[in-house]
């Protein structure tokens, strides 16, 4: 089977279309370009660039949530009462799935367990007295 030939909306040269990429894919409009061409590479560049610092906002985001999360269980569980494992339903029933739960869970544990030391309580307690 013969490859399809396109026409290149940069230079217009007619060429195999395995030899160019989506301006469209690239954000740069409709047709087909050559990958030679120096504009090409910039965009295919650009748009690993933009990838890459997605892919550390998202770890960034996850990473952030799941320290938010942990010191909540953390508190709720010294402060309020409420039970590790209720937290983690509601947690679950918010969207967490199990991974981050799992995640979660260990956050807590690499801090010392759900309950907070004395010493812990006392630093926050301090802290919110001093800023009344």
């Amino acid at each position: 089977m013969p490859v399809p030939m396109v026409q290149c909306k940069l230079c217009k040269e007619m060429v195999n279309k395995r030899s160019t990429l989506s301006l469209l894919v690239l954000g740069a409009g409709d047709g087909r370009a050559c990958r030679k061409h120096e504009e090409v590479a910039k965009l295919v560049d650009l748009l690993a660039d933009l990838e890459r610092h997605k892919r550390e906002q998202r770890a960034f985001d996850r990473a952030a949530r799941i320290l938010i999360a942990a010191a909540g269980v953390r508190v709720s569980v010294s402060f309020l009462g409420i039970s590790e494992e209720e937290l983690y339903r509601q947690f679950n029933l918010a969207g967490y799935d199990e991974g981050m739960l799992t995640e979660i869970r260990q956050a807590v544990r690499e801090r010392g367990g759900p309950i907070m030391t004395p010493q812990e309580i006392g630093a926050i307690t301090l802290g919110k007295l001093t800023r009344s």
